[in-house]
């Protein structure tokens, strides 16, 4: 039994997820190097608009409170030239506001990855196959076919 729902908000949380990972990493290479690469700001700026939009998206599918904290990540930095020019002090707090994103977007994933276990659980078929698959004499089987048929291949 699947939860297609379900299925479609974990897609769209891997997606946020994705996104999240390559702001990260584009401001840290351009913090990094103090130099700003034109693909990088290109992909910044559809990263500036792009984001935020996902971000309310992916609330309302879920059925989470609307929350901003996908545009304060923007607040700091408006384009990667300014982002040069942070102190030592605001760069620590967008690395810690982008930190407390993610990490709230990854417990967002436990939450959603625990209801599909628990809709996994529901399907019978699913669970008998588990039980046999998880069963220490078929997994010995198992791995002796394999070994076998490397061997035979080898």
């Amino acid at each position: 039994m699947k939860d297609l729902k379900l299925e479609q908000e974990l897609a769209l949380l891997r997606s946020l997820m994705s996104e999240a990972k390559a702001l990260r990493d584009i401001v840290q290479a351009t913090l990094m190097t103090e130099v700003v690469v034109p693909e990088h700001e290109s992909r910044f700026e559809s990263l500036r608009e792009g984001l935020p939009q996902l971000s309310r998206q992916f609330q309302q599918a879920v059925g989470l409170p609307e929350d901003d904290a996908a545009e304060e990540l923007f607040e700091k930095i408006t384009d990667l030239p300014s982002s040069i020019r942070l102190t030592d002090l605001e760069k620590r707090k967008l690395y810690d506001r982008w930190h407390r994103y993610y990490m709230s977007l990854y417990a967002v994933q436990g939450r959603l990855k625990l209801r599909r276990e628990r809709v996994d659980a529901l399907n019978p078929a699913t669970l008998v196959l588990k039980r046999f698959l998880l069963n220490p004499f078929v997994l010995l089987i198992v791995i002796g076919a394999v070994v076998l048929l490397v061997l035979a291949l080898v």
